[in-house]
């Protein structure tokens, strides 16, 4: 959006298009613009919103542009392609590592002054342990977003305790309370 209203555009030149959120942060961020998502999934996954796509009608020739990490799964644009659909995927932002956390962190990890580690996404997984290395702590207890970073965890050695049902960070944040009491 920032891209079209600093050429001179304004959201009435995206009339016609139809939009998807895959959950419902992307949907509010919409909103903010005065836009509304045409096809949300109830599942917050690249997996949920290519179903619901599918269940709206025809994808074949249907033309799609997909803003999304450089690092995103291939899910949504392969199962678009693959259903006879025109992709176009622009690389809208990329994940990168955070720097290394102070020293004190890490020892209040070590030490058992942490109850949860909490994953977002994958890539929140994969920098996690290349942050802390192969000795993960065992004491503590991982909370994962949903079902495809849990999956991750597990890939890379990480057993998650407590996982979302509902794949936002509200829920997240649900789950972990309702975990703890």
């Amino acid at each position: 959006m920032r891209r079209l209203l600093s050429t001179g555009g304004d959201v009435r030149d995206l009339k016609g298009l139809k939009l998807a959120a895959i959950g419902p942060a992307t949907a509010d961020k919409l909103k903010a613009y005065y836009l509304s998502a045409d096809c949300q999934p109830a599942t917050h996954t690249a997996e949920g919103l290519l179903e619901a796509l599918t269940k709206t009608g025809r994808l074949k020739g249907q033309r799609f542009l997909i803003p999304r990490a450089a690092e995103a799964r291939d899910v949504l644009p392969n199962g678009l392609r693959e259903a006879g659909a025109e992709v176009v995927e622009v690389h809208a932002y990329k994940t990168v590592m955070a720097d290394p956390p102070d020293a004190d962190v890490l020892a209040r990890l070590s030490q058992g002054q942490v109850d949860f580690v909490t994953f977002a996404s994958s890539s929140t997984v994969r920098n996690f342990v290349t942050l802390v290395g192969a000795n993960l702590p065992k004491h503590v207890r991982y909370a994962s977003i949903g079902p495809i970073t849990t999956q991750t965890a597990k890939d890379l050695g990480i057993e998650i305790s407590v996982e979302a049902k509902e794949i936002t960070i509200p829920g997240l944040v649900r789950a972990i309370v309702e975990a703890v009491h």
